[in-house]
């Protein structure tokens, strides 16, 4: 079972003249395609208006998160999105109890949303067939997006009972502590190997959402070796001018300040308002300037990584690519450092 840090990327020749020549096009659901294969995370501390517009310019996208207001985040989600214009497909969330086909019609209505993610933390269970099911019989014009899921077994029952995408990852992001609370989890590039082989094989129209667990631009990019077609990020979005929630100041060394914001899991006691079931944490991250720095920042890397394998588009990278396991050694010998 392994992680981003037990693995590189090989090096493979390569006749690219120029990593202005990748394209970084990619299948977000069954049905639409996203310029860069990065999708913010739907937590109540990344996703707004403002970040779906931005990362929208950028080739990217988000899916609106569910919490706030009332009936499971609807007016929220509504009040958020209903005049926002967007190039790429606009995304919305529900859960997976109650009368979500109604839910979700009513956003679908007043947003004009193209896709409903069923966000919950674990995909292969009763309830998410029951919601897929609901959403096709209310909203049959809309992508649907389920997960999570970690496993071949998880992600084929959420293809066959209807999903247009699937999110896998259990426990990889940075303020999840289901994997501490919960003992469960499986390591993320794993994870992904077991969704997108059999997905491949049986659904190849279904794309993998690789969720959680993305810290540089370079765990990005094995993501999407190990078959994932886009990848799910929120802590490094988090603390952009974009994100929602007040930018606070602290003192530090006399006369400095820090500039702050929150960062919170969306199965932490803040988002829940309860102390039952908490599987995520709250912390604080530096103020980061604008988003497209970050998005940009992102793009190279993956760039690069093409160029490195002689990939010009995200398909061709996937076939190209391969995942070598490293040692804990040789991965810090990999990080900068100074000679001794």
């Amino acid at each position: 079972m392994i992680s981003y840090d037990d693995v590189y990327i090989e090096p493979r020749h390569s006749n690219i003249e120029t990593r202005d020549n990748v394209n970084l096009s990619t299948d977000f659901t069954g049905n639409h395609v996203i310029g860069c294969p990065i999708v913010a995370s739907p937590m109540d501390t990344v996703m707004g208006a403002e970040m779906m517009k931005a990362l929208d310019k950028e080739g990217a996208t988000g899916i609106m998160h569910r919490f706030g207001g009332h009936q499971y985040g609807k007016v929220n989600q509504i009040d958020e999105l209903k005049n926002v214009s967007v190039q790429g497909p606009l995304s919305v969330s529900v859960g997976a109890k109650g009368d979500v086909g109604k839910i979700a019609t009513e956003i679908i209505n007043e947003t004009d949303a193209d896709v409903v993610l069923i966000d919950v933390a674990h995909g292969d269970h009763k309830y998410v067939e029951s919601a897929i099911s609901k959403l096709r019989e209310d909203a049959p014009k809309v992508d649907i997006i389920a997960g999570n899921v970690a496993t071949a077994e998880g992600a084929s029952r959420l293809a066959d009972w209807g999903a247009d995408a699937v999110r896998c990852g259990i426990g990889p992001g940075a303020v999840c502590s289901t994997r501490v609370k919960t003992g469960v989890g499986v390591g993320q590039v794993t994870a992904i190997r077991n969704v997108a082989d059999v997905l491949d094989r049986t659904y190849p129209d279904v794309p993998v959402i690789a969720d959680g667990g993305i810290r540089k631009p370079g765990d990005a990019a094995k993501a999407l070796a190990a078959g994932a077609d886009t990848v799910m990020v929120g802590s490094i979005l988090a603390g952009t001018d974009e994100t929602p929630g007040e930018l606070k100041a602290r003192e530090t060394d006399w006369p400095n300040r820090e500039l702050y914001k929150e960062y919170r899991g969306s199965a932490s006691q803040g988002v829940k308002g309860s102390d039952e079931y908490v599987e995520g944490v709250t912390r604080t991250v530096p103020y980061r300037g604008s988003v497209k720095r970050i998005i940009g920042d992102m793009k190279d890397g993956l760039r690069s990584s093409f160029s490195y394998v002689g990939a010009r588009s995200v398909g061709e990278f996937q076939a190209k690519a391969s995942l070598i396991e490293v040692s804990g050694s040789a991965a810090q010998m990999g990080q900068p450092h100074h000679g001794t």
